[in-house]
């Protein structure tokens, strides 16, 4: 009796171990997430501010602070899109040519608010 349970354990390992080294060896592939591009958080920035446009005054103004991170996080984006050597061609092909200009006029705005 104890003889087959032993056999019974020696073959079911000798069938998991191949199979649990064949998963730990397979590489799961990767997934990158890709941080949102200045395009994506002016059109978040643009959607919030025509949706503040429909609130009263009150809650207008409890919603500032929010709408104050959006702006900064946007400006993070742009600095660190100039620092990494992001050309307005790359902005062009995000959201064609007023894209371009939006982003110039707010590369001017995000050097006043520093």
């Amino acid at each position: 009796m104890k003889g087959d349970m032993m056999k019974t354990f020696v073959v079911c390992l000798c069938l998991i171990f191949p199979v649990a080294v064949c998963v730990a060896e397979t590489e799961t592939p990767t997934t990158k997430t890709q941080e949102p591009q200045l395009y994506d958080h002016m059109v978040r920035m643009r959607q919030t501010q025509e949706q503040l446009l429909q609130r009263s005054t009150e809650e207008q103004e409890r919603l500032q602070p929010q709408i104050r991170r959006a702006e900064l996080q946007a400006c993070q984006r742009l600095r660190q899109d100039r620092q990494e050597g992001v050309q307005d061609d790359e902005y062009r092909r995000q959201g064609g040519d007023a894209f371009v200009g939006y982003v110039l006029q707010f590369e001017q705005y995000c050097e006043r608010i520093r």
